[in-house]
This record gives C-alpha cells, structure tokens and sequence, in this order.
C-alpha cells in the first residue's frame, strides 16, 4: 500500500511511504511487515525503512492498510496489536 507526502508543490521533496510484507507472501498468512521511504523522483532511492533499527520493527503486517501521515509523523496500523508511529527523533 502506498501514500505520497511533499511540501506543496516544492521540488524534491515528495516521499512515497510503502507498506509490504518483509519477505513472505502476505495473501493467505500474517506475516512480518515493514515500512518504506522512497524519494518520489527516483524511486530506487529508499530514504528509510522500518527494518534498519530494531526500535523501528513495525511487526506483523496489516494487509491492505496504507501509511497515514499527519503532520509530519507517519502512523502504521498493525496485526501486532499496536499502531507504529514514526518521526524525526
């Protein structure tokens, strides 16, 4: 699942946020997730993601649920019984 952020209409700083299984097939399992920052202009350019830091584990993946960003901190429910947030430390 997919959600495009930028600061208005500014060049160069529009992220795609990705939400998708680690390494398993999602469609028939609960399987681990993670969370993905892709720079919008070139998308093999991943900014961040959510398995680079323990602390950032986002769990098990909530199917069909895009990023929702809010402010500057961007929120993944999950099938871990939590809702991940994320944002500048």
């Amino acid at each position: 699942m997919l959600t495009l952020t930028a600061d208005g209409d500014q060049a160069g700083t529009g992220v795609i946020w990705a939400s998708h299984p680690v390494s398993l097939n999602a469609n028939q399992a609960v399987v681990p997730g993670m969370l993905r920052a892709l720079d919008a202009d070139d998308l093999g350019r991943e900014l961040w993601n959510s398995t680079l830091k323990p602390d950032d584990d986002l769990g098990l993946l909530a199917k069909f649920t895009p990023p929702t960003v809010v402010n500057g901190k961007v929120y993944m429910a999950t099938f871990s019984n939590k809702v991940c947030v994320f944002g500048l430390r």
